[in-house]
């Protein structure tokens, strides 16, 4: 999986928009928030086309993410904090946006991952100076973050950002015990429900509904195989 490493195209597509460019400006500027209802078409167009390219997965734990009534399971994640002031002209930036678990997002809160070159530069790029954690663009997950069964979370020796990605696991409690109990204990509450749902989809339905179910079957299957994964490592 490369969620998302790589540019997120889909969501720089909406943001030419000439009324998104209105808002970003009236944002950027500090005329409206970021829950302001001006944006929220934005915001949920940016959250659509994040969740399809993550493959609705958290961009930091890669655990799937139920998708929920009022998106209460995961949140659009600013990777450097919306709420500093030097990285407000980044907060609809594609570069600068993942979407994360709840879990991860109320973990991070509001670290600043960048250093003084990132606070000071004109554009955000691989060059704009040194980030503490992998960047989700600009570095390749699976070449830094080492993820096995369980799931345990290691930095891989000899990683091009090695120091980073042990500072993302340690930051994000991602290899602690009590955290990969909780992790073990929902992925197994979630194969429950799955399990459930597919027993009630074989119930009788009407010929029309007969190709919605196959897509609710793909997508259980592919929920049960991931959460299978991570409880008994198969």
């Amino acid at each position: 999986m490369s969620c998302p490493d790589v540019l997120p195209r889909e969501h720089a597509r909406i943001l030419r928009y000439k009324t998104s460019k209105k808002l970003i400006a009236k944002y950027v500027g500090g005329a409206i928030e970021w829950d302001d209802k001006g944006l929220k078409i934005i915001r949920d167009a940016i959250r659509f086309a994040l969740r399809d390219g993550q493959k609705q997965r958290c961009y930091y734990c890669r655990r799937m993410i139920p998708v929920q009534r009022r998106n209460v399971g995961e949140a659009i994640e600013h990777f450097l904090d919306k709420s500093k002031p030097h990285y407000r002209r980044w907060g609809l930036n594609p570069l600068n946006l993942v979407i994360a678990c709840q879990p991860c997002n109320i973990v991070k809160a509001t670290k600043d991952l960048g250093d003084a070159a990132v606070r000071s530069a004109q554009f955000l790029s691989p060059g704009s100076g040194n980030f503490s954690w992998p960047h989700p663009y600009f570095d390749r997950y699976g070449e830094n973050i080492r993820l096995a069964p369980g799931p345990v979370y290691s930095a891989i020796i000899g990683a091009p950002r090695f120091d980073e990605a042990v500072t993302m696991i340690g930051d994000l409690k991602l290899s602690s015990i009590p955290n990969l109990d909780d992790r073990v204990q929902l992925a197994a509450l979630e194969i429950q429900r799955l399990q459930a749902k597919l027993f009630r989809l074989t119930a009788p339905i009407p010929h029309a509904a007969s190709k919605r179910r196959e897509m609710v079957r793909h997508e259980v299957k592919l929920r049960l195989d991931k959460f299978m994964f991570e409880v008994f490592g198969i």
